[in-house]
């Protein structure tokens, strides 16, 4: 609900260990955008998506134990508009087909509500990225064709051209900073995760925005520690939080990248040369771009197929997307 608190948002997180939350209103108290129909057989209507993203943001801007505090106690709908994505609330018609979600979902989209009707009435349930990906590998036989394409062959690109593009795709940390230096740094570029980087650039960990879902206001104050003791306190057994950072090499098959993505439940790995140094980044949502609108690599395939046409895209290339 609208009125709950941010402390109450973040332990419903750590609890289902999930990293969003659709955020509800009764009918009315908010004005809809762009005529969507989010509401609920009980007189509620959708308003927006909360992140961990939004709540880590939110969070690090408390100065000391007491302002945390203050910030656990914000509602949760006061959020909404931290972070880009949140400002808007998107929703797909269930009878339209998955290759029409891809159009957004290739642009920085991470989740999308979905009208549903069952016995008690119309409700909705959250697609998100990771289920897409997810059908896409349960499916890899039929695509096997874009799924053995090497990285390298996906991108386009060899070690040296991403060395050199390295600045514009990828937002690592030093090692030697403070967890809080290390996420205003983030916040500052407009990522939720970035690799953590010794002098020499080599890999060490991720740290990301999720991290902060298993938090209190006890907690809070490691925030102060260094980056890599501060992931190393947060490390969960199903690896939401770890040191063991997912990386992978240009040579790496897409289908092997999409399966340890869901292997790990991670939304990006890192791009590593043979010296175990960042040298890219490959998200989710660059995986669901080579399957979706605008795709050269799937143009051929979606041509044959039956059904609706999928949604227009502006066909140019877009960077990685971290």
């Amino acid at each position: 609900p609208d009125d709950a608190t941010v402390e109450f948002a973040l332990s419903v997180l750590n609890q289902f260990r999930i990293t969003s939350l659709p955020v509800s209103a009764p009918e009315g108290r908010y004005l809809a955008a762009g005529g969507v129909d989010a509401t609920t057989a009980d007189h509620h209507q959708f308003i927006g998506i909360v992140s961990i993203a939004d709540i880590a943001l939110h969070i690090a801007q408390a100065a000391n134990a007491a302002e945390q505090e203050k910030y656990m106690s914000a509602k949760i709908a006061s959020l909404i508009g931290s972070t880009n994505e949140s400002r808007s609330l998107w929703v797909t018609p269930p009878d339209k087909s998955l290759y029409y979600a891809m159009e957004p979902f290739g642009k920085h989209v991470h989740r999308t509500l979905v009208p549903r009707t069952t016995d008690e009435g119309k409700n909705f349930t959250l697609l998100t990225q990771s289920d897409v990906l997810r059908f896409l590998v349960e499916h890899k036989e039929e695509l096997a064709p874009v799924f053995g394409r090497t990285l390298s062959q996906v991108l386009g690109a060899t070690e040296e051209q991403l060395r050199q593009e390295k600045s514009a795709h990828v937002v690592a940390v030093r090692s030697s900073d403070t967890a809080l230096e290390a996420l205003r740094t983030l916040q500052g570029a407009g990522v939720t995760a970035g690799p953590i980087v010794d002098e020499a650039g080599k890999l060490v960990g991720t740290l990301s925005f999720s991290d902060l879902r298993a938090m209190d206001c006890a907690t809070l104050l490691k925030l102060r520690l260094n980056v890599v003791e501060f992931v190393a306190e947060l490390k969960e057994p199903d690896h939401f939080a770890t040191l063991s950072s997912v990386s992978c090499a240009l040579s790496d098959s897409l289908l092997e990248c999409a399966q340890q993505m869901l292997e790990k439940r991670v939304h990006r790995m890192w791009i590593c040369d043979g010296d175990n140094v960042v040298i890219g980044v490959l998200s989710i949502t660059d995986v669901l771009k080579v399957f979706g609108p605008g795709s050269a690599l799937m143009k051929r395939k979606h041509q044959d197929m039956a059904g609706e046409a999928a949604p227009q895209s502006d066909g140019k290339r877009q960077k990685s997307s971290q």
